[in-house]
């Protein structure tokens, strides 16, 4: 499996990777366990921090990550730790205080964020942080320079014990420095979740970064603030990790025992496609011809039938209207201009309507080639306003 040389701090998630143990070992959640330069105000299990065990014996895989827990059945981790395995050869557990039982979990899927080292792992088997029913929040904006925050692993090559160890903030901003202040027993982990002292709105530090290599010094970092990018309108736009992590748990309650279609157009053939197969919101849909990428997917989700919100199946955002009547992508939500009709015309091809003007999904022009951006028009007989659903 794949090493990381150097440490990348990817900011308002959790996560990273440490070698060494086996799978199935115990997890020491005793206070003399859990050992570091800081003492801890309570057991940090409690937040949800978990043992991601990856093994096969069949490849001779076997190391050990650390993840945070952001929903019951869903762990955020590095993603150099996990993507390109097989579910099949990851394994959760989890210490919980109600009578020190271990919790466990197989893993169902893994998904890799496209653009940052991190990774969603979803469970088989919901889990429940020790002696809370609610989940840390992931910060959406860096900690500030001077600051420090803690970050929690499993150190020293021993994954039976939860380490935690300081680290102060440097150059805060898109990317920004951290400096090890660490005994030898987190020397050549690979991270874990990071909290600094404020509380998020649940009552429970917010998660502030993730180491995602060994932790070393100096440490470079990735701002919390996600993917920052520009719109269709050439306005800033920005997605958080903690708004991929939501669009990802929408996804997945959309995909299984569902499918996801390629919407194409009957004149030009090419089908819509989320510009630059973007995860930010504003961003442009056009007309590409069929590449493979699952930006080019979308699930039907019926919200106000026969009206449906068409939902990606890469960034988990819903088609929308701007104010010129252009398509594009936004977070999905119960704004009108995210609902459309599927009205079929023949055996194979539809029109699709947008509900609050009424108007067809339309290739302006007839235009066939490829980046056009589809818009919304007066409703006609012309096959550039016909659409047919595939699977691909």
């Amino acid at each position: 499996m794949k090493r990381m040389a150097m440490v990348v701090f990817v900011w308002a998630v959790v996560v990273a990777s440490a070698c060494g143990g086996k799978v199935g070992d115990t997890l020491d959640t005793s206070e003399a366990a859990i050992t570091g330069t800081q003492a801890v105000s309570d057991n940090p299990f409690a937040h949800g921090i978990v043992e991601v065990s990856v093994y096969s014996s069949e490849n001779h895989w076997q190391w050990v990550c650390t993840g945070t827990l952001v929903a019951s059945t869903w762990v955020l981790t590095a993603g150099n730790c996990v993507v390109g395995v097989p579910p099949q050869y990851i394994s959760i557990e989890m210490a919980n205080t109600h009578g020190g039982s271990l919790q466990s979990s197989a893993v169902r899927e893994v998904v890799g964020h496209p653009t940052l080292d991190l990774a969603l792992l979803l469970l088989n088997t919901p889990l429940t942080s020790a002696n809370r029913n609610i989940f840390p929040e992931v910060a959406s904006v860096p900690p500030g320079d001077g600051s420090s925050v803690v970050c929690f692993g499993f150190g020293g090559g021993d994954n039976s014990v939860l380490h935690q160890a300081p680290f102060g903030v440097s150059n805060s901003g898109a990317v920004y420095g951290i400096s090890a202040g660490f005994n030898s027993l987190q020397d050549g982990d690979e991270g874990g979740p990071c909290f600094n002292g404020s509380l998020g709105s649940n009552g429970i530090q917010s998660i502030v970064g993730v180491v995602s290599a060994t932790w070393v010094t100096p440490v470079s970092a990735v701002s919390g603030k996600g993917v920052v990018g520009i719109g269709a309108g050439n306005e800033s736009e920005q997605d958080t990790v903690a708004q991929w992590i939501a669009d990802m748990i929408h996804l997945d309650g959309l995909k299984w025992g569902h499918s996801s279609y390629s919407i194409i157009n009957k004149h030009s053939n090419a089908a819509f496609d989320v510009a630059n197969a973007s995860l930010l919101p504003g961003v442009a849909v056009n007309q590409v011809h069929l590449n493979g990428g699952l930006n080019q997917n979308w699930y039907f989700e019926y919200t106000n039938y026969p009206f449906m919100r068409l939902v990606n199946a890469q960034s988990g955002k819903c088609l929308d209207l701007d104010r010129n009547s252009q398509l594009l992508q936004r977070t999905c939500s119960s704004a009108t201009t995210q609902l459309f009709r599927w009205l079929q015309r023949d055996s194979t091809y539809a029109n699709v309507i947008a509900w609050g003007t009424g108007d067809c999904v339309d290739v302006p022009f007839s235009l066939t080639n490829d980046g056009v951006r589809l818009q919304v028009f007066t409703c006609h007989s012309g096959d550039n306003q016909l659409w047919r659903s595939g699977i691909h």
